[in-house]
This record gives C-alpha cells, sequence and structure tokens, in this order.
C-alpha cells in the first residue's frame, strides 16, 4: 500500500515546495514582518482552535483574518494546546471502542498542520478554504468515532443523533443568516472589519471599493483607519493620496504619495501619482524625475511615458525617452 502511494505523497512534496517558492518569490504581504519559530508554533496552536470553533459554530465568518499580535498571548496558546492535548490522549484511550474518532482526529490534525501558521505565508492567520479537507476528518470522527463508541448504548447513540440533527438545523439557519453579507463586494468587506480586529488589509480593500465608487471621504476614513493599525502600508499611503488628490487637495495628496514611496521605491503607481501631483504644482523637474524612475524599472509603461512627454513638454525640454 505505501509503495502504491509514494508517487502520491512524492507529488504532494513537489506541490508543497511549488507553494511555498512561489509565496515566498511574490509580494504576498505589504509587511516584512514575520514571526519567529517560537511565535509561529504558538500561533498555530490558537489556529487549530480557531479552526475547531468556527466547525462547530460558524461565529465571525470573513473572508480574510488577520494575523494574530506579536507577542504571541502565552495564555491562550497553553489554552489551545491543552485542549488538543485532550482530545488526543482521549481519541488514543478510545482507539479499540471507536477507531474511526482516532482516524478522524489525526486526519484534521495532520492536513491541517501545514497551513496551521508552523509555516508563515501570506497577510492571514487563518482561511476557512483550509478547512475543506481537514473538516472531512472531524466529520468521520464525529459521525463513525460516535457511532462505535456508542453502539452498545442505544439511548445515548439516538440522543447523540437528536443532538447531530439540531446542530444541523441551527447551522442551516446561521447560514442562511450570512447569505446578506457575501452578497457584494461592499457587504463583503464591511463584514470582514466588521468582524475582526485591526484588520488593515480589509479596511484597505473597503477604501479601494469605496474610492473607485465616488465615496471619497468614506474612502480616506478606511484608508486612515488601515493606516493607524499599520502606518508601513505603502499601498494604503498611495491610495490616501490618491482621494486627496481626487477632492482637488494637492498639498495633503503629496506627502502620502510620498510615504508610500519611501516605503516602497518599486510603488510605481505612487511614483506615476505623485508626478501628476508635481505636475500640477508647475514642479516639472521633479514629475520627470518620477516617471523616468518608473521607466527605467517598466519601460512598457505607457502611463509613465505619457506623464514624461507632457513634465517635457510643459518644461520646454526634449519630448523622447531612451531607457
Amino acid at each position: 500500500l505505501v509503495q502504491e502511494k509514494a508517487s502520491f505523497f512524492l507529488l504532494t512534496v513537489i506541490s508543497c515546495a511549488v507553494t511555498l517558492s512561489t509565496q515566498f518569490s511574490s509580494e504576498v504581504s505589504h509587511s516584512a514582518d514575520k514571526p519567529p519559530l517560537w511565535g509561529r508554533m504558538l500561533f498555530s496552536l490558537e489556529h487549530y482552535q480557531m479552526y475547531l470553533e468556527k466547525f462547530f459554530w460558524p461565529e465571525g465568518l470573513a473572508v480574510l483574518y488577520p494575523q494574530l499580535p506579536m507577542p504571541p498571548n502565552l495564555a491562550a496558546s497553553l489554552i489551545a494546546g491543552l485542549i488538543l492535548l485532550m482530545i488526543t490522549v482521549m481519541v488514543i484511550r478510545l482507539l479499540s471502542h471507536a477507531p474511526s474518532a482516532a482516524v478522524g482526529w489525526f486526519w484534521f490534525a495532520g492536513t491541517l498542520f501545514p497551513v496551521s501558521g508552523i509555516v508563515h505565508i501570506g497577510f492571514h492567520s487563518i482561511a476557512d478554504r483550509y478547512m475543506y479537507v481537514p473538516m472531512v476528518g472531524l466529520l468521520i470522527a464525529l459521525v463513525w468515532g460516535l457511532s462505535e463508541g456508542l453502539r452498545h448504548r442505544p439511548i445515548l447513540l439516538r440522543s447523540a443523533g437528536a443532538i447531530a440533527l439540531g446542530w444541523l438545523v441551527a447551522l442551516t439557519l446561521v447560514s442562511r443568516a450570512l447569505l446578506p453579507h457575501w452578497q457584494n463586494t461592499e457587504a463583503l468587506f464591511r463584514r470582514a472589519v466588521a468582524v475582526t480586529e485591526n484588520n488593515a488589509i480589509m479596511h484597505y480593500n473597503l477604501g479601494r471599493y469605496l474610492m473607485l465608487n465616488q465615496q471619497i471621504d468614506a474612502a480616506i476614513a478606511e484608508f486612515e483607519e488601515a493606516l493607524r493599525i499599520d502606518p508601513t502600508y505603502s499601498l494604503a499611503h498611495n491610495n490616501l493620496g490618491w482621494s486627496w488628490a481626487v477632492k482637488g487637495d494637492q498639498d495633503r495628496a503629496l506627502p502620502s504619495f510620498e510615504t508610500a514611496i519611501r516605503l516602497d521605491p518599486y510603488n510605481f503607481r505612487a511614483r506615476m501619482n505623485l508626478g501628476w501631483v508635481l505636475i500640477k504644482q508647475k514642479r516639472y523637474r521633479e514629475a520627470i524625475a518620477q516617471f523616468e524612475a518608473v521607466l527605467k524599472s517598466a519601460p512598457e509603461t505607457e502611463e509613465a511615458r505619457t506623464g514624461l512627454q507632457q513634465a517635457r513638454a510643459l518644461l520646454g525640454a526634449p519630448t523622447g525617452w531612451t531607457p
């Protein structure tokens, strides 16, 4: 059996390696902060508990859950670890009477481990999609494990069935109540910021949606909240600057673009936005420098080429660009 499945294990290892390589080589996070190994280990214990809680009662579902703050809450991590240990000991002790409980529990614990946070990838703490496969293990443990463990206790078995039926009815009602929160982009983002704390990314995404829909004042409030949570968020600085520029406040837009570039010199969108603001302020040489910086790294950027030509024309210089 092991020999038969060996090729599948090899494919799994290759898939994991490709995923890690892709994530680490791309800008999956606006922040370079990475918790140390001991912190990730403690976080992973809390993540297991969070997944278990959402499995039994899907409260506070969101499109993105922010990373837990450093340093880890030692008490919360120890409580989560104790809960996991108690469940593990229990299913091992029941191995002879209810083997499916152990199979399901270790299925859950094992398949969830790579995405439990022990390996730091991206900018989220947990993700509901990561439970698709591990959840099968919990269902095996509950359905078959309880059936095996209570097969000689028909009254308890029927009681467990009634409880399960009530649980499913309750979950159905909760799911129906949650549907409006997923009906459109704005509802989805507003739900995320309502049920999570310090979620800079979702405040930014909500702000960007509002900005694109001409709700500039509301967008500014969201960008400012994102920056209160994470002052190093280059994209939020850029979009805050753009919102001020749309309102015609160039003096407030300028420092936002400059901060975005200082935090991320390769934020070409911020450089081009800064270039346009500088043109409006008749600071043509400075605008030329920003557009040229973009074209040196991304010579195919038409907007930067257009901005450069316009700034040079207004300055009275040749409009051509040679990389």
